[in-house]
């Protein structure tokens, strides 16, 4: 089981087909960077938000940047859109 990290900052209409696709065989993470479309994600994958100064958006858990850093390096797979 390969684990893919997508960074999202915004939507994009094949994200959703990608990751529907993906949890099916792999262990995905989605990390929400500051102004990422909220609403339009699947209960399926782990959604994180990273933090900043403008406090959460959301109502995803939070994650710090050393905590991002480390989803990075621990990823197989990092996918940014």
């Amino acid at each position: 089981m390969k684990r893919i990290l997508h960074i999202l900052k915004q939507n994009n209409p094949t994200f959703l087909s990608i990751i529907q696709q993906q949890v099916k065989e792999d262990d995905v993470e989605v990390v929400l960077l500051p102004g990422a479309i909220e609403g339009i994600l699947p209960n399926c994958a782990a959604v994180f938000e990273l933090i900043d100064h403008t406090g959460p958006k959301t109502g995803y858990p939070l994650i710090s940047y050393k905590e991002f850093i480390e989803k990075i390096f621990r990823a197989d797979t990092v996918v940014t859109w």
